[in-house]
């Protein structure tokens, strides 16, 4: 079984060890959303008092998270080539779907959770970042690039 350091036939996909785009998304999420939080929470107040403000500061500040913490696990798992970071994605699916599952087991029978809040920020603060990732992507042509160059030369040196 080959070890992650050695050498594989997809090692052009990999990442170079200086800071990943992933990081950069990471980094950007948590620009946009932490100037986001107080008019979410604001409104959410305004709408629902303060289980809705509790509410909604709570799923932003979980969502942010999870998007930051993807970012930095896959800028971490690229590292390692394609095979890791589609492994990363999937673990890091299942932890966060199970994240969200568990904190609405143990909030629902509380007070502090409103309902309709959950459901009408949640969607919004992902959707918010996920089309905030997909425009700092689209200006990053950079961080979509394969270097050719590289396979190129392994295909070369395995044929020497």
């Amino acid at each position: 079984m080959p070890q992650l350091d050695e050498p594989t036939p997809d090692a052009h996909l990999r990442v170079e060890p200086s800071r990943p785009h992933e990081f950069a998304m990471a980094g950007a999420a948590l620009k946009v959303a932490v100037p986001a939080l107080v008019p979410i929470v604001g409104i959410a107040w305004l709408a629902r008092g303060s289980a809705g403000a509790w509410t909604a500061g709570l799923v932003t500040a979980v969502v942010v998270g999870m998007f930051a913490l993807t970012g930095f696990a896959h800028g971490k798992a690229a590292r390692y080539g394609p095979a890791a970071l589609m492994a990363v994605a999937l673990g890091g699916m299942v932890v966060r779907l199970g994240s969200i599952g568990v904190l609405l087991i143990v909030l629902r029978p509380t007070d502090l959770l409103d309902a309709p809040t959950l459901a009408v920020v949640t969607p919004v603060v992902i959707f918010a970042l996920l089309a905030y990732e997909v425009r700092f992507v689209s200006t990053r042509p950079e961080s979509l690039q394969v270097d050719a160059s590289a396979r190129a030369r392994t295909d070369r040196e395995d044929r020497s």
